[in-house]
């Protein structure tokens, strides 16, 4: 019988995790064959070659199209579009899969869609629909999105935003976040386990810090991570603040510069780890106090820990939050007090708004059960009234 293929394609360890557990029942199905094509950030060594992830986790990829030039100015990264957009053609001209599995919103991805587009091979996208205001992956999703065949978003907001932008209510299929998946058999390192790898020193209390550059915002990259120092230098002495590292957007090196310079002064303290892996990380949030910075882990996975999130600046403005997740301003004063008061809170009542945990097994049934994937390749714009708040939430939940 013949095994329909499916190409996951993997840029950053930003989207790894997401991919680990669909990567991991596509391989394990009968019905679909697993391809993988790793690009961008996953094989630049200042980003520490995630790749070692994936082949640690048991994956061999099919194909490298290497795009990230050294620089991290908005020039380098549109031309690391083009660079990626010409490696991807090839090397689904070489693959031939039935299907393209891509998530999210950063711009290798979105020129991965744009291959995949222009040759006709229809795209599932997992995590469209989210606002991000304060970032370009904003424009980047959204595009993303009407090139897209098989919609997955996240939560309900979202799956509303995706059929107002005229796409076929019956290709949209909110599964939740497929990186609760993971939460459900994760086993934690112990204290001493997470200290002995990363060379952290454990505190009276704990927090983890992940902070990456807010692309559209009026406050450049540097100005950003100085007023995040500036608050962390006002925590007591007795908080322990571990730090992960950034990803590639435009500004990206300004701010791991910031963030090793500030480790570095007080090393009995502080901690930098740029590349925790899924495991490290996920033990880190299920050990520590609180999550501080702007990324979208803090919204998507820190709930899921029943662990507070301090939220910094507009990056993730317009996405669901938890109750547990405490927005504040890029002002040193703010972030000081913000992550204090998070301290003292407790957050075991708190319900996350992206899904219970079992959005691959959804993702998958979904793609088992549609036979005929070329069928959407001729789209069409979906007319209808625009789906609001307060409409029927029954046809956007997939039990």
């Amino acid at each position: 019988m013949y095994k329909r293929k499916i190409c996951v394609v993997t840029g950053s360890r930003a989207d790894y995790g997401y991919l680990l557990q669909p990567m991991r029942q596509i391989q394990g199905s009968s019905d679909f064959e697993l391809q993988s094509i790793v690009i961008g950030p996953h094989l630049s060594s200042k980003d520490g070659e995630s790749i070692s992830l994936m082949r640690a986790d048991g994956f061999v990829p099919d194909m490298f199209v290497d795009c990230v030039l050294a620089s991290d100015t908005s020039i380098a990264t549109g031309k690391s579009i083009a660079l990626a957009v010409a490696g991807m053609c090839d090397a689904f001209s070489y693959l031939k899969p039935d299907l393209v599995l891509i998530l999210g919103d950063r711009f290798e991805i979105f020129a991965v869609a744009q291959a995949a587009y222009v040759m006709r091979i229809p795209i599932a996208h997992i995590g469209g629909g989210d606002v991000t205001e304060g970032a370009i992956d904003e424009g980047f999703r959204h595009s993303i999105t009407k090139l897209s065949h098989f919609h997955f978003p996240t939560n309900n907001r979202s799956a509303r935003r995706i059929m107002n932008m005229g796409e076929d209510p019956s290709t949209v299929h909110n599964i939740g976040s497929t990186s609760l998946d993971l939460i459900n058999e994760f086993h934690s390192a112990t204290k001493e386990e997470l200290c002995l790898k990363t060379g952290y020193k454990w505190h009276e209390n704990n927090i983890i810090v992940t902070f990456h550059p807010a692309t559209i915002d009026r406050m450049t990259p540097l100005v950003q991570v100085r007023a995040l120092v500036a608050g962390l230098e006002l925590l007591p002495s007795s908080l322990g603040i571990l730090i992960t590292g950034t990803n590639s957007d435009p500004g990206g090196q300004e701010v791991m510069r910031e963030l090793s310079i500030f480790a570095e002064r007080n090393p009995q303290q502080r901690c930098i780890s740029s590349h925790l892996g899924q495991h490290l990380y996920y033990s880190a949030l299920s050990l520590m106090s609180v999550v501080v910075g702007n990324s979208s882990s803090g919204l998507y996975e820190a709930p899921a820990f029943h662990i507070p999130t301090v939220n910094i600046g507009p990056r993730q403005d317009g996405r669901c939050r938890a109750k547990s997740v405490v927005d504040c301003p890029t002002d040193p004063v703010a972030i000081a007090e913000a992550t204090l008061n998070a301290i003292n809170s407790h957050c075991w009542d708190f319900e996350s708004p992206y899904g219970d945990g079992h959005a691959t097994d959804k993702l998958i049934r979904i793609l088992r059960e549609n036979t005929h994937w070329t069928n959407l390749l001729r789209k069409h714009f979906y007319e209808a009234p625009c789906y609001t708040e307060n409409a029927n939430e029954s046809i956007f939940l997939n039990k």
